[in-house]
């Protein structure tokens, strides 16, 4: 009986592994882009596209992405990325692969927990009303916390993986949270959330990291809100 039980286990997450590597197959066809219901306006945060190229979407496998600049009243900046994909693992994958690939190296990777309170208002997806959230209480948000060195250039890089409404740092169980969804029949959707800034000579990473962490303050209700 007990091994019946395991066998049955086995079967069970080997068919949910397979459906969820062929789904690859159908990314970029979203007729809606969830990415960009995260508006351009936030708090103190004004927005600025910025392009996406036609190669990062066919290597990531979709199309739903997207990459800004945010200036805050001071005129500083932060760079935020968005990708979303449903059922698509391909789509998020650790910043630390690109920025290596480019010439980086990494100088202090750590991680960094924010206690965050849901606002009183939130986020209709296409407008600025308010929306209620489910619960008042506070949550906390993990994400991994990174300085890439290049030369006399360092930049400070914060992200986190989504799907659902879980979030974690750990791709790893992300992966995990995403095949979960994929054997119960749920959609196994796959996003990354990424922060930036570069870390100016006049400025110490711990200066760069408070602008960061506020900028991950505010928009992580809408990243909520706007991917399912």
């Amino acid at each position: 009986m007990k091994s019946a039980i395991v066998a049955i286990a086995i079967l069970a997450v080997t068919a949910g592994a397979v459906v969820w590597l062929e789904t690859d197959s159908q990314a970029g066809k979203e007729s809606n882009s969830y990415a960009r219901r995260i508006p351009l306006s936030i708090g103190r945060w004004k927005g600025e596209e910025l392009p996406s190229s036609a190669d990062v979407e066919r290597i990531l496998g979709t199309t739903d992405l997207l990459t800004r600049k945010y200036f805050n009243e001071n005129d500083e900046q932060v760079e935020f990325a968005a990708v979303f994909a449903k059922d698509n693992r391909r789509a998020a994958h650790p910043p630390e692969i690109c920025y290596k690939g480019d010439g980086y190296e990494i100088e202090a990777p750590s991680q960094r927990t924010y206690v965050l309170e849901w606002p009183d208002s939130g986020f209709q997806p296409g407008t600025d009303a308010v929306a209620s959230f489910a619960s008042s209480a506070s949550v906390e948000l993990t994400v991994q916390d990174v300085v890439f060195r290049k030369d006399s250039e360092r930049i400070l890089v914060q992200y986190w993986f989504k799907t659902g409404s879980f979030c974690t740092s750990n791709l790893l169980v992300h992966e995990w949270h995403m095949l979960k969804n994929n054997i119960l029949g749920r959609h196994a959707s796959n996003a990354l959330l990424r922060v930036s800034t570069v870390v100016r000579h006049d400025q110490t990473v711990e200066e760069a990291r408070a602008l960061i962490e506020d900028f991950c303050r505010q928009v992580f209700p809408y990243t909520i809100a706007s991917m399912p």
